[in-house]
């Protein structure tokens, strides 16, 4: 798990969409840039699922904001994220691949079931309007730590221990020959 003190890009959160039907996704994107129109100094990298069928009904909605968004759909997940100061969600596995990259989720609430749902014993923050977002996205960007210190037990059980031992525990199995 990386530092709080280890440098990401100020300003920039990840969206990441999930394969979904449009309408959800374009209600997703829709409540990030209303929160994006919150936060002058952000820039919104939108994750297109590689699953996806047609995203053109996004080029629409990111007219208004084409100089601070950039999309992408084969871009790799784990330098976007290395990148990211926060990730919003809707439903996707990137939200346990966020948390192991020291990376706050939040869940963007454009419908029901949601990532809140799905992982209730992270109690991730979700937002259901573009302002509550952009506070959401302020506060864990200005201070990641409060997202990680209330939930340290529950992303154990989630992710397993956050010692930053991982590769070392894998090399001990294999060389003891259990595998």
């Amino acid at each position: 798990r990386r530092s709080t003190a280890e440098a990401t890009r100020p300003g920039r959160v990840l969206l990441a969409l999930s394969p979904n039907d449009a309408a959800l996704n374009e209600r997703v994107a829709a409540l990030a840039l209303e929160a994006l129109g919150h936060l002058p100094e952000t820039e919104l990298v939108v994750k297109l699922h590689p699953g996806q069928g047609s995203w053109h009904w996004l080029d629409a909605t990111l007219r208004d904001f084409a100089r601070r968004v950039r999309v992408t759909r084969h871009e790799p997940l784990y330098p976007l994220l290395a990148d990211s100061a926060v990730t919003l969600v809707h439903r996707t596995t990137v939200v346990i691949e966020s948390l192991a990259a020291s990376v706050p989720v939040i869940v963007v609430g454009a419908g029901q079931p949601n990532a809140r749902e799905d992982l209730p014993a992270l109690d991730l923050p979700i937002a259901t309007a573009g302002e509550e977002l952009a506070g959401l996205v302020t506060r864990y960007t200005q201070d990641r730590e409060a997202f990680f210190r209330d939930r340290t037990a529950a992303l154990r059980d989630a992710l397993g221990p956050l010692d930053g031992d991982a590769a070392g525990r894998v090399a001990r199995l294999l060389l003891n020959g259990v595998a």
